[in-house]
């Protein structure tokens, strides 16, 4: 009958542990998740070969194609982009198809808007967004789930 007890007490215990940490997860600190979000940029930028650098804002970024050099564009500039972007485990959710598009760059996610700056006119390259500056903890509808770190394969066509 004690052994009963103890093992009761044990399971209620383990299950009450189980939903302490549980609820935890939801508490990451912006912090937290950017460094988790590191790690996972850099453990899949080396699993794929891309050479690139995170800036000081933790967006990690690689120039595959030099552009002109001279243009770059601001969080205040209207950009002409061909783009798609990836979860990483390599489902597409986003694309221009192909073709240039053109948005206000102050009206994308931050890790554009940060990001965009180290590309020149013509270039072509990598963005591996950290989820707290792409979607966030919300996600993006069912395309992109919540904490989701991004890839954008980007060329950037010209300023506007």
């Amino acid at each position: 009958m004690k052994f009963q007890t103890i093992q009761r007490i044990s399971v209620f215990f383990a299950v009450a542990m189980i939903a302490v940490f549980s609820g935890c997860s939801d508490n990451v600190t912006f912090e937290d998740q950017m460094t988790i979000d590191k790690d996972l940029i850099l453990e899949y930028a080396a699993d794929n070969n891309i050479d690139g650098q995170f800036d000081d804002d933790d967006v990690y970024y690689a120039v595959t194609k030099e552009g002109n050099g001279q243009d770059f564009p601001d969080a205040t500039d209207k950009v002409e982009i061909v783009y798609s972007g990836f979860l990483l485990n390599g489902t597409q959710f986003d694309s221009s198809n192909g073709f240039p598009v053109q948005f206000e760059l102050g009206t994308l996610i931050r890790g554009w808007q940060l990001g965009l700056t180290h590309f020149s006119v013509g270039s072509e390259g990598v963005l591996l967004i950290p989820s707290r500056l792409g979607y966030g903890t919300n996600g993006a509808g069912s395309a992109v789930p919540g904490d989701a770190v991004l890839r954008f394969d980007i060329k950037l066509v010209d300023i506007i």
